[in-house]
């Protein structure tokens, strides 16, 4: 952040999830782990994949609308089954496919005194797990809709997406009043927050992050 009227000389430093601590895309991995378990059938998986597909094309933009589509099996069930189901999700899946060099890293910011911070679009029973992995309470991503412990089958409110990725780390940093910043992702949409921090590590980018980050001499990062 290059502008801070005051601050307490924390350090905040941001991860992204997906292709940066994650090998993949969390979320692609749940519709598979849910046709595994019979959730979503394979009418279902199909209409993910070609959702996916058109929004990485940029032919679909609302993040949203494919999101609620795989979050409306879990309507009507429990929170407490909703996030059994995500447990059990990231100690068969998310777990063996962290980056361990990434959450090294995580973890040795943590023991240096700062305060690491998991931002995704991602869901976020999901990021919740891989915090409590790295050892942060501090996650922002996007949340679950429930009414009286039930679910309503889709996200509270909206996805949280490259934008609002933005706006909210520079609300979490006024609110912290941090020093310094940093922010560690791989992918083009991610350009806008890592141009705002001090410090941008670049991890595992795609060609055209990599291609900026050679522009601006960001350093660029392996993790697996």
């Amino acid at each position: 952040m290059k502008h801070m009227r005051k601050h307490n000389g924390e350090t905040l430093v941001f991860f992204d999830v997906d292709n940066t601590l994650f090998n993949g895309y969390t979320q692609k991995h749940l519709a598979r782990y849910l046709h595994r378990k019979g959730i979503l059938n394979s009418i279902d998986m199909l209409l993910v994949v070609v959702w996916f597909i058109l929004y990485r094309v940029k032919i679909i933009k609302d993040e949203t609308s494919g999101v609620n589509y795989l979050l409306s099996r879990f309507k009507g069930w429990s929170k407490k089954r909703v996030e059994a189901i995500f447990n059990e999700y990231f100690s068969v899946i998310v777990r063996k496919r962290l980056y361990a060099q990434g959450i090294a890293v995580a973890r040795n910011h943590l023991k240096k005194g700062n305060v690491v911070v998991l931002l995704s679009t991602s869901l976020a029973p999901i990021i919740k797990r891989v915090a409590k992995e790295i050892g942060t309470p501090h996650i922002i991503a996007t949340e679950l809709a429930y009414a009286g412990g039930t679910s309503l089958g889709r996200v509270s409110g909206n996805v949280v997406t490259s934008k609002q990725k933005l706006v909210l780390a520079q609300k979490f940093i006024r609110e912290r009043g941090a020093l310094v910043t940093c922010y560690y992702a791989g992918h083009y949409s991610d350009y806008p927050l890592l141009k705002m921090v001090d410090n941008p590590f670049v991890v595992n980018p795609d060609k055209t992050l990599k291609e900026l980050a050679q522009k601006h001499s960001w350093p660029v990062v392996s993790f697996t």
